[in-house]
């Protein structure tokens, strides 16, 4: 379960990321 929540964190900052790079498309 800790592994599953550390990826959901991490899927989430990525996707934060991308978000960002790509000027707010989403």
């Amino acid at each position: 379960r800790l592994i599953s929540f550390l990826v959901s964190e991490e899927a989430k900052w990525i996707t934060g990321q991308v978000i960002h790079s790509n000027g707010g498309y989403s």
